[in-house]
């Protein structure tokens, strides 16, 4: 996968997170959009946007998860995925006025870089994501799905396989050889429901 040149030094923020809640505030509750093109830098980056509801356990569960491979203006790119994540992540029933004001969402915004062709297990669990194209089917990982799952290089390449709708049982030598890879990297913020009302009241 052919990258544009991206900034390398561009973090994730909570101003970004905040964003990111209040376009789906407003989404939501039926209002017109606030401008917050204020708190984003004007440029470009790939990016996704992961809803998760805080559970029993302890441990968030997946809400939605959307993003763009392709570089795009971030400061338009996250209110618009943050939206798209919640409300259009075919896995899940889109989030409603009542579950946001339940205050149980969190939010992470990712901004993806150092996007570098490799091997099948050319990357290392919990610092990059992958991209693979196998047969004509593409899917992906944010660094922490590998992580999170306690999956090993191999694993995961079934997973993502498997998610693009190859459904290989083995990695053979001859599978390996067919896929394409790329791993990039991520930098990630979080935000809670709670962090974004004492900051939209401060």
């Amino acid at each position: 996968m052919r990258q544009k040149l991206v900034n390398m030094s561009l973090a994730a923020t909570k101003d970004m997170c905040f964003a990111a809640f209040q376009s789906l505030d407003d989404k939501v509750h039926g209002r017109a959009p606030r401008d917050t093109a204020h708190l984003i830098p004007d440029t470009e980056c790939p990016l996704f946007v992961t809803w998760h509801t805080a559970s029993h356990t302890g441990e968030p569960d997946l809400r939605g998860c959307i993003g763009c491979l392709t570089p795009l203006k971030i400061r338009h790119g996250i209110p618009k995925y943050a939206c798209v994540a919640a409300l259009e992540d075919t896995r899940f029933s889109p989030v409603t006025a009542k579950e946001f004001d339940e205050g149980n969402l969190l939010v992470d915004v990712s901004l993806l870089v150092r996007f570098t062709p490799c091997d099948p297990l050319d990357w290392k669990v919990g610092k990059h994501g992958i991209t693979i194209v196998y047969k004509g089917r593409s899917s992906v990982f944010l660094p922490c799905v590998a992580e999170e799952q306690g999956w090993d290089q191999p694993t995961t390449l079934l997973h993502l396989l498997h998610k693009g709708g190859s459904y290989v049982k083995e990695l053979t030598a001859d599978v390996l050889k067919s896929i394409s890879c790329t791993r990039f990297e991520s930098s990630v913020e979080h935000m809670t429901f709670s962090e974004y009302k004492q900051r939209l009241s401060a």
